[in-house]
C-alpha cells in the first residue's frame, strides 16, 4: 500500500513537471531526460511510467482535462435554468483553461498532435464528443423549458458552440492579445444565447 502511494506521488510529480515543460518548450522540444532532470527523478523511473513523450503528453492531458471537467460539472449543477447553465458552461471553461497559462498551451498542442498521432486524435475526438454531448443536453433542457428554439438540432448546435469556444480558448495563447478576452467571452456568450433563444423569450 505504501509503495503504491509513493508511486502515485512520483507519477503526479512527473505530470506536473511535464506540464510546465510542455508549456515552456513545446512537445517536440521536451524529452524524458529533460523531465527527469527537472523533477530530480531517475530517467529509468520516468520511462517506467511513460515509454515516450507522447505517452507522457497523454498522462499530462488526462490530469488537466479531468480537473477541468470536474470544475465545469460542479458549476453546471448549481445552474437553476438552461440559460444560466449554458452561460456557466462557457464562463467556467474560460476560467478553468486560463487559470493556469500552461493549460491553453497544452490544449493547442493537443490539436497539433492530433493531426499526426492516431492515439492523440482519438483523445481529442473523445474530448469533443463529451463536450458536445454536455452542451446538447443543456440545449434540450432549454427547449423543454421553452426558452431555447425548439427547431434547433441540439447536437449540431452543440458542435457549433463547442467549435466556437475552442477557437476562443486557442486564440488566447496563439496570438498577440489586442482585446480584453474577458469581454470577448462575454460577447461570445451573448451571441450564442441570442442565436439559440426562442423568439418568445425577452
Amino acid at each position: 500500500m505504501k509503495a503504491n502511494s509513493q508511486g502515485k506521488r512520483t507519477k503526479g510529480k512527473l505530470i506536473k513537471v511535464a506540464l510546465r515543460c510542455f508549456s515552456e518548450h513545446g512537445v517536440h522540444n521536451v524529452t524524458l531526460q529533460m523531465v527527469a532532470k527537472e523533477s530530480k527523478i531517475e530517467r529509468s523511473l520516468v520511462t517506467y511510467y511513460f515509454k515516450d513523450t507522447v505517452e507522457l503528453f497523454k498522462g499530462v492531458w488526462d490530469f488537466v482535462y479531468n480537473k477541468a471537467l470536474e470544475a465545469t460539472i460542479q458549476k453546471q449543477k448549481a445552474s437553476k435554468t438552461a440559460k444560466e447553465e449554458i452561460l456557466n458552461y462557457i464562463q467556467v471553461s474560460y476560467e478553468v483553461f486560463l487559470s493556469d497559462k500552461s493549460i491553453p498551451k497544452l490544449y493547442a498542442q493537443l490539436f497539433y498532435l492530433a493531426a499526426f498521432h492516431p492515439e492523440i486524435l482519438n483523445i481529442n475526438t473523445n474530448v469533443k464528443r463529451v463536450a458536445v454531448t454536455r452542451i446538447a443536453k443543456i440545449i434540450m433542457r432549454g427547449q423543454s423549458e421553452e426558452i431555447f428554439d425548439r427547431s434547433l438540432d441540439p447536437y449540431l448546435t452543440a458542435k457549433t458552440i463547442h467549435i466556437g469556444l475552442t477557437g476562443v480558448l486557442l486564440n488566447y495563447t496563439s496570438e498577440i492579445q489586442e482585446f480584453d478576452y474577458g469581454k470577448i467571452v462575454d460577447n461570445y456568450s451573448k451571441t450564442i444565447l441570442t442565436s439559440i433563444q426562442s423568439v418568445q423569450v425577452d
